[in-house]
């Protein structure tokens, strides 16, 4: 009867761990394609009109990160 409860209790947190390392990786693409939409709408309206635009480069890598972590388990 330990054995089932052991098993039952190791089960349950491997399952929440890959519920977090998907959460994880979810949300970090997320972040990258919000960092992508915007350097690339700033872009496309600095090459039009001139002026500058934004590379957002803060949640791109902070996305990066979080993709790497969620994969890495």
């Amino acid at each position: 009867m330990g054995m089932n409860l052991d098993n039952y209790a190791a089960d349950m947190a491997a399952a929440e761990r890959r519920s977090r390392n998907q959460h994880s990786i979810i949300i970090g693409a997320i972040l990258m394609t919000v960092g992508i939409l915007i350097t690339a709408a700033t872009y496309g309206s600095a090459s039009e009109s001139g002026g500058t635009y934004i590379i957002a480069y803060g949640p791109i890598i902070f996305g990066a990160i979080r993709i790497i972590r969620g994969l890495a388990g």
